[in-house]
């Protein structure tokens, strides 16, 4: 005869002949059996038993530090993390990995800092597996656990041929011979835009300049800017800057836009600047070119 108990003997299954086919329970599963008999003079055995200690089905970890506690971090930057240990299996253990800009996964050891490299995304995963065969465990999967965004800024410049020149193509500059503004001045457009962070407010440091350039402030309509300047927790993006050259003397002229010092809210500088433009203006008398 055989009965089980799955809380380490304190109840019992009522005795069978057949053999026990149950679902394990955390704790202790117990199997006895037993011989008897009705004949005169006969007994019936001691038991024997054997015993199972089950546990909980294997648990993934958790995070327990992220460093810097941030959503986004500045590229260059290095994050590291610490995890609360998964629990459960037989023979089980957790292991991590890192995935950079998400590129294939290493190992990550924890607490050790990493991503310097990474320009969109640094993400940390954790599973429990490695269980002992047959134990009849089943592993967690990799799940994120941990994850930051990389602020990259990236600022392009370019031209704003559409308002003084629609005829022309963009990528041939133009020349403004007799100035496009008055006969003193040619007036050029620039849009400065920013892109690659999670960041609305920005600020920049421009100049245009150039042999012979120089920038005309008086006598001109609003907005104009200055020959050099910073725009300060801007919204805009991008940002539209005006110049008035000076015509006077008639010379061709080269003036060039150079932007620098680019840093976002989150105090993360431009990679990838697109550091100058320069674009031909001719001051002089006729028609467009």
């Amino acid at each position: 005869q055989y009965r089980y108990s799955t809380d380490n003997g304190n109840n019992w299954s009522a005795w069978s002949t057949s053999v026990p086919n149950f679902a394990a329970v955390v704790g202790t599963n117990i199997i006895q059996s037993r011989r008897t008999a009705d004949g005169t003079g006969c007994s019936t055995s001691a038991s024997n038993q054997v015993s199972w200690n089950v546990v909980p089905q294997p648990t993934a970890p958790t995070i327990n530090t992220k460093t810097p506690n941030l959503t986004s971090v500045c590229q260059g930057n290095g994050v590291s993390a610490t995890f609360n240990a998964g629990s459960g299996g037989v023979g089980c253990s957790d292991d991590y990995i890192l995935i950079i800009d998400g590129g294939v996964p290493v190992a990550y050891t924890p607490s050790s800092t990493v991503g310097t490299t990474a320009t969109s995304s640094i993400v940390i995963q954790g599973r429990r597996a490695n269980c002992t065969s047959g134990a009849g465990c089943t592993s967690t999967a990799y799940s994120t656990l941990v994850s930051w965004n990389i602020n990259s800024p990236t600022v392009t410049i370019s031209t704003d041929y559409a308002e003084d020149c629609p005829e022309l193509d963009p990528a041939q500059g133009f020349n403004p011979q007799s100035g496009n503004y008055d006969a003193g001045s040619t007036k050029l457009v620039f849009e400065v835009s920013l892109s690659g962070t999670t960041s609305a407010i920005w600020s920049f440091n421009y100049a245009i300049g150039g042999t012979g350039v120089s920038v005309r402030t008086s006598g001109v309509p609003s907005p104009n800017y200055p020959q050099s300047d910073s725009v300060s927790n801007t919204t805009s993006n991008p940002v539209v800057l005006t110049f008035y050259i000076n015509n006077n003397p008639p010379v061709e002229l080269y003036p060039s836009l150079t932007i620098s010092n680019i840093t976002d809210a989150n105090g993360c500088s431009a990679t990838n600047v697109s550091s100058s433009v320069t674009i031909k203006a001719m001051p002089d008398v006729g028609d467009y070119e």
